[in-house]
Parts: C-alpha cells; sequence; structure tokens
C-alpha cells in the first residue's frame, strides 16, 4: 500500500558479533569506572566505605547495530552503584566509652582498626565485619585547662590539683 522508505543500496560495514560483545564491554568499564570515580569524589567523607561494601551493578545496556556512513554503532548503558557505610567516629566513640568503663578518665591516643569478614546485605542496607583494634590508652589532659584552673591559686592548691590528675606520677 505504502512505498518503502529508507533503505540501502551498496556496500555497508556492519558490527560483527565480536564488534558488538567488545562495545558491550567496553561500555560497562566505562560505566564501573565512571561511576567509581564520580562516588569517590560525591559521598560525604566523615562515611567510612569500607572495600567489599559497594557494587555497581549494569541496568541496562542496549546495542543499536545500524551504522553511520562510516560504519560506527552506538550502545547505550545506565548502572547504579550501592553502598553501605558508617561515621567511623562514632565507631571510635563508641570504642573509646567501652574504654571508659576500664580506664575512667582516658582516652585514646592512637587507635588502629583493621576490618575483616565484610558482609554487606545491599538489599537490607546492613553491613557486617569482624574488628580487630589496638590503641594507646592515655589520661585526657589538656594543658591550658590545666593552667587556667591553676592560675591564681596558692601553691598548696596548685599541687594538689596536680596530684589529683590521673596517674598522676610526679612533678614540680
Amino acid at each position: 500500500k505504502n512505498p518503502t522508505k529508507g533503505g540501502f543500496v551498496g556496500k555497508k560495514k556492519v558490527p560483527t558479533a565480536d564488534d558488538v560483545k567488545s562495545a558491550r564491554a567496553r561500555m560497562e568499564e566505562l560505566l564501573r569506572s565512571g561511576l567509581e570515580v564520580a562516588f569517590l569524589a560525591g559521598y560525604p567523607k566523615e562515611f567510612k566505605i569500607l572495600d567489599d561494601a559497594s557494587r555497581i551493578d549494569i541496568t541496562r545496556l542496549n546495542v543499536d547495530t545500524s551504522t553511520d556512513e562510516k560504519g560506527n554503532f552506538s550502545v547505550f548503558g545506565e548502572a547504579r552503584i550501592r553502598a553501605v557505610g558508617f561515621k567511623e567516629s562514632d565507631l571510635r566513640a563508641l570504642l573509646e566509652a567501652a574504654a571508659q568503663k576500664t580506664e575512667n578518665g582516658t582516652t585514646f591516643k592512637e587507635l588502629e582498626l583493621a576490618y575483616t569478614n565484610v558482609k554487606t546485605d545491599f538489599e537490607k542496607g546492613t553491613l557486617s565485619f569482624s574488628l580487630k583494634t589496638s590503641g594507646l590508652l592515655w589520661p585526657k589532659f589538656s594543658a591550658d585547662e590545666f593552667k587556667s584552673g591553676v592560675f591564681g591559686k596558692k601553691i598548696d592548691e596548685a599541687r594538689s590539683l596536680m596530684a589529683s590528675l590521673p596517674r598522676f606520677a610526679g612533678g614540680k
């Protein structure tokens, strides 16, 4: 009923199965690397994202095998990244609170955290891991606060304040 439109007479390049496979793989690589770079630059830095706590899913990958005059064809893709993280400062505060139960009046001068056995459930938004810690507890002390507390006091009062410091060993 209607005349034919479009079409082509002559020779034209078309993508091979290997071309399509290679283009799909390249698009996946571009999506993954682009999302990773954008994510690393954009998420709030107060959050800790462990190595196995993020995942990139390719949600759509379409190949249009029709070619232009140079034999080029197009690939369209979409992806999403999901990550589960936590504020490491909250974890450090929790560890310090636990230390206060046995060593009151102390703080961590050094605290190293090592995460292992990371398991993430992206559907539930949960993260579990094993934590190995090592640190050095140190008496809480602010030289500025101490100076302002003893300023103007008699020598006996200043000595008494020094002697009341946690783990005070001696001084002049």
